[in-house]
C-alpha cells in the first residue's frame, strides 16, 4: 500500500497527540483516484513528526537527508502569533516550491457567535483568512472544530481532495 507522509506544527500538545493517535495508531487511510485508469487506490497516512513551532519544523526539513513530507498540517494561530501557520506556509513555499502540499488548520472561527448580528462580519473574516492562507501557499484550509469537536476526518477529506 502506498503511503502519504505528513508533518504537523501546532502549539497545542493535545492536538498534536490526537492527530498522532488518529493517523498513525489507527492507521488512517484515504481513497484516491489514480491518474491512469480512474481506479480508486487506498493510501495509508503516516505522520512522520509533529512540532510545537515553525522553527522546529524548518530545522527538521533543513537537516541533510531529511525526508520531505507530502503534506504539512499547520496551525494558523500560535500563542502570540495570530498568523503563524500562514507565515510558515509562505517560508515553506518559497524554499520547497510545490514539493509539499500545505493544509492550514484553525479553530479561530469555531466559537459560537453571541448573536446573528455578527454573522456577516464572521463570514467576511473567514473569507479573508482563507484567502490569505491560499495566497501564501496553502493548498487547503480546514477548521479544527467544524463537526462539533476536533476531528481528523476533516483533514483526511482535504487530503483526498488534493490527491
Amino acid at each position: 500500500m502506498n503511503k502519504i507522509t505528513v508533518m504537523m506544527v501546532d502549539d497545542e500538545p493535545i492536538i498534536r497527540k490526537a492527530v498522532k493517535l488518529e493517523l498513525n495508531d489507527r492507521h488512517a487511510q484515504v481513497e484516491c483516484f489514480t491518474t491512469d485508469d480512474g481506479e480508486v487506490e487506498t493510501k495509508e497516512i503516516q505522520l512522520l513528526d509533529t512540532f510545537a513551532s515553525g522553527a522546529q519544523l524548518m530545522a527538521a526539513l533543513d537537516m541533510p537527508g531529511a525526508q520531505l513530507p507530502d503534506y504539512l498540517l499547520l496551525d494558523m494561530e500560535f500563542q502570540g502569533e495570530p498568523t503563524g501557520g500562514i507565515f510558515i506556509a509562505d517560508r515553506v513555499r518559497k524554499k520547497y516550491a510545490d514539493a509539499i502540499k500545505i493544509i492550514i488548520l484553525s479553530g479561530r472561527f469555531d466559537n459560537p457567535l453571541p448573536n446573528e448580528q455578527n454573522r456577516l462580519q464572521r463570514i467576511h473574516e473567514v473569507g479573508n483568512v482563507v484567502f490569505e492562507s491560499l495566497r501564501h501557499g496553502a493548498n487547503a484550509f480546514v477548521s479544527k472544530n467544524a463537526a462539533g469537536g476536533f476531528s481528523v476526518e476533516n483533514v483526511l477529506r482535504a487530503i483526498e481532495c488534493l490527491e
